[in-house]
C-alpha cells in the first residue's frame, strides 16, 4: 500500500468510529467581558442595596428627631402651663392683698373723718 491509500484508509476508519466521551467536561472558555459584566451587575446591586439602607437610616433618624421634638415640645408646653398657673395665683394673691390694703386704708380714712 502506498501512502495515499493508507491515509484514505485511516480517514475512513476515523470517520466510522464515533467519538467517545472522556468523562471530563471540556474546560469552559472564560470570557473576560462576561466576568466584567457580572462584576458590574454585582456592584450595582450592592450600590442599590446601600441606597436603600441609607434611605432607611435617614427615615429612622427623621422619626427619632420628630419624636424628640414632640417630647421637648410637650415638656415646654407643660412648663408654660405651670408658669401661667403660678402667674395667675400670684396675680390673684396680689389683687387680694391690694384690696385688703385698700379696705384698711379706707376704714382708717373713715375713722379719721368721723
Amino acid at each position: 500500500m502506498d501512502q495515499k491509500e493508507q491515509a484514505e484508509k485511516t480517514v475512513e476508519q476515523t470517520e466510522e468510529q464515533p467519538l467517545k466521551p472522556t468523562g471530563e467536561a471540556p474546560e469552559q472558555v472564560r470570557d473576560p467581558l462576561a466576568e466584567l459584566l457580572s462584576q458590574a451587575q454585582n456592584a450595582y446591586g450592592a450600590y442599590v442595596q446601600a441606597q436603600r439602607e441609607v434611605a432607611k437610616g435617614y427615615k429612622k433618624r427623621e422619626e427619632q428627631m420628630e419624636k424628640t421634638y414632640k417630647e421637648v415640645e410637650r415638656k415646654v408646653n407643660n412648663a408654660c402651663d405651670v408658669a401661667i398657673e403660678k402667674a395667675l395665683r400670684a396675680r390673684e394673691k396680689a389683687e387680694q392683698q391690694a384690696e385688703e390694703i385698700y379696705n384698711k386704708a379706707r376704714e382708717k380714712a373713715n375713722e379719721v373723718y368721723q
